[in-house]
């Protein structure tokens, strides 16, 4: 902070160099000799450029305001007046001095002939140090108004993401309690096999869920202790998982695929009579990741009052994290429902390989 500080006060003297000269020649123009300009001009003015800086203080506690104008108008005439007056006198003091103490006799003379001007010269700068003193705070404040609207906008972006996060749809934890519920009746082993899928994969998920990013390794996992969950729930369900082994490192939005995979589940196998397949398919091309989710669905089947915010969610979320550099696109065709999302790699790759790692689900 204090380099700062001196830095900003080398700047602020160096500021006032050619109006170190403008005096010097002023002071020739009146009748002094350029030696005798250059010893009185050049000090003066460096030395007016520290009471000067009483400009800076009164910018901060007398703001522009339309309803104080003429006190704003008196405070700083005052201050420009003793200012001014202050810094004439100084002057008259090194010009008799240097009478005294230099061969450059007449020197306090020829500057008693100039004091009215150099007062009027002190009173302009003043004003002129005050106006610069308003602009930059004024830029000052505007800089930190974008900064809190920038901070203010990730804030938001930050509670919109966790919000989406944790979006995930309640049917599937109480259709699983119900599940394990009339398990325990029919099928005891089942509904303790149930109980452990469910505790585990909501353990690892809120774990998870609260990362803003997972390795794509972890995200695939969740989704099959997901999809083994349902698979007690619908006998008739098949998954299959199969990731690029280069893409596992991949950095992506926690808990991006579950509602894909929900959706898969909820709107398409469940409304076949004889089941059907979700397979999940990632793969690395060019730096990007490539993640596709597909399942079969019946075109004719009445869908459930389902909203899309599954989808919705998704999306938005891809947009906040990735923008432009993320995409998600749904086709329908044949009886197929397919999603296609697109997220930035990053550097997180390992080595190539030729063929894709099966999920061990």
């Amino acid at each position: 902070m204090q380099i700062l500080q001196y830095r900003g006060l080398g700047l602020y003297l160096l500021a006032w160099t050619p109006l170190a000269g403008l005096q010097v020649l002023l002071l020739s123009a009146g009748g002094m000799g350029w030696f005798q300009a250059l010893a009185v001009g050049l000090p003066l003015a460096y030395v007016y450029a520290f009471p000067c800086l009483s400009a800076w203080y009164l910018s901060r506690t007398h703001p522009l305001d339309g309803g104080r104008i003429l006190r704003w108008l008196l405070t700083f005439s005052g201050a420009a007046l003793l200012t001014s007056s202050y810094w004439i006198f100084v002057g008259r003091l090194w010009s008799s001095l240097l009478d005294e103490l230099t061969p450059l006799q007449g020197t306090a003379a020829l500057y008693r002939g100039q004091q009215l001007p150099l007062f009027i010269v002190g009173v302009f700068l003043f004003g002129l140090v005050t106006a610069a003193a308003y602009l930059i705070g004024a830029l000052e404040k505007s800089r930190q108004s974008d900064r809190e609207a920038l901070e203010m906008r990730l804030l938001a972006q930050q509670a919109e993401l966790q919000a989406l996060k944790y979006r995930i749809n309640p049917h599937f934890l109480f259709n699983s309690l119900n599940s394990v519920s009339a398990l325990t009746r029919s099928d005891p082993a089942k509904a303790r096999r149930m109980c452990l899928l469910l505790a585990g994969f909501l353990r690892k998920s809120l774990k998870r869920g609260a990362e803003e990013t997972i390795p794509l390794g972890d995200e695939v996992e969740l989704t099959g202790e997901y999809l083994s969950i349902e698979k007690i729930r619908r006998p008739d369900l098949d998954f299959s998982l199969g990731i690029d082994s280069r893409a596992l490192a991949v950095p992506v939005p926690a808990l991006i695929l579950q509602p894909l995979v929900e959706n898969a589940v909820k709107h398409g196998i469940s409304q076949l009579l004889k089941g059907g397949t979700v397979t999940v398919v990632g793969e690395l091309h060019e730096g990007r990741l490539y993640l596709c989710i597909e399942n079969p669905y019946d075109p004719e089947a009445t869908r459930p009052g389902g909203t899309g915010l599954g989808l919705k969610a998704v999306e938005k979320r891809l947009q906040l994290t990735s923008g432009e550099k993320a995409s998600l696109r749904v086709r329908r065709r044949d009886g197929v429902f397919r999603v296609e999302m697109t997220l930035p790699a990053g550097d997180a790759v390992v080595a190539p390989q030729k063929e894709p790692v099966r999920s061990r689900w």
